[in-house]
């Protein structure tokens, strides 16, 4: 019992962890750049769009992908963890797929770009065997709140995800991708 109340302790202080570092984003003009390869590159063209249907969206789905309450008894099942562009020859199909649907969704915002808004979010997904989206959270901001949520956006945007091949046996599939926002010059 004191178990589970630790592990929802910490669930509930993540959160509000995340939360605030993203309140505090939108505050600042620092941009944080992540070494390494992206998964994802956009330069859209794109007429203006409304702002504020595009924020009512955003809050939408951050009221959506938060995490419900935790039912009295937590069943651990068969869970893995894995990079969207992973090349392990068991996800890769499905991780295809995936990316596929995420890559349709998401857009550059136009109120960032024209503020010349660029970074990379990280953000780590959780898809269960039916292939519903259960979980979505910043794991690192790009120092933007309109890029981080526009990820969060394309991630919702897409599901329902296909449901798992039967050779995975999991019960959920937590992924990690990069949104990398980038302009040409």
């Amino acid at each position: 019992m004191i178990s589970k109340r630790l592990f929802i302790t910490a669930i509930v202080i993540s959160l509000l962890g995340h939360m605030a570092v993203l309140s505090l984003t939108g505050l600042s003009e620092a941009t944080l750049e992540i070494a390494g390869d992206s998964i994802f590159k956009v330069r859209l063209e794109k007429g203006p769009e409304n702002i504020e249907k595009k924020n009512e969206k955003a809050k939408e789905i951050e009221e959506s992908v938060k995490p419900k309450e935790q039912p009295e008894e937590i069943v651990f099942e068969a869970e893995d963890t894995v990079d969207l562009d992973s090349t392990d020859t068991r996800y890769y199909s499905y991780l295809a797929k995936i990316k596929a649907l995420v890559e349709r969704k998401w857009s550059y915002p136009n109120w960032s770009s024209t503020r010349r808004e660029k970074g990379t979010t990280i953000v780590k997904f959780s898809i269960t065997e039916e292939g519903i989206l259960s979980n979505a959270t910043v794991l690192s901001s790009s120092g933007y709140a309109s890029l981080d949520i526009e990820s969060l956006y394309a991630i919702k945007a897409a599901a329902p995800y296909p449901r798992f091949p039967e050779s995975f046996h999991l019960s959920r599939l937590n992924i990690v991708a990069k949104f990398n926002y980038t302009l040409s010059d």
